[in-house]
């Protein structure tokens, strides 16, 4: 598992701002999706076993939603957190991303 330093960045807060910002939300908040994606994982590899007639491999919904799952995380993971600035600057081309934006990553519940 890769361990990265919250707080610390390589780029320079002069000369690459939204790098920076990127890097610094990406960095919080890695560990806590990780964990996310190695649980998901784990679901999905535990969900073949047990009874033929009882195990989760019957129900391809339950499936389908741990692998939605798991996808988001994994987007989440390298994301980050979504920088307000960007949002405003890119709504001036696309007004519907906020409502996009959450649509998207909203916990699957």
């Amino acid at each position: 598992m890769v361990f990265l330093k919250p707080g610390v960045s390589t780029f320079d807060q002069t000369k690459e701002p939204l790098t920076r910002a990127w890097d610094l939300n990406m960095r919080q908040h890695y560990a806590t999706y990780q964990e996310q994606v190695a649980q998901n994982t784990y679901r999905l590899q535990k969900a073949p076993r047990g009874l033929p007639m009882f195990g989760e491999w019957n129900f391809p919904y339950k499936f389908q939603h741990r692998y939605l799952l798991l996808e988001l995380y994994q987007k989440k993971k390298y994301l980050g957190a979504i920088n307000p600035d960007e949002v405003d600057r890119f709504a001036r081309i696309q007004p519907t991303i906020r409502e996009d934006l959450r649509l998207t990553f909203s916990p699957l519940s």
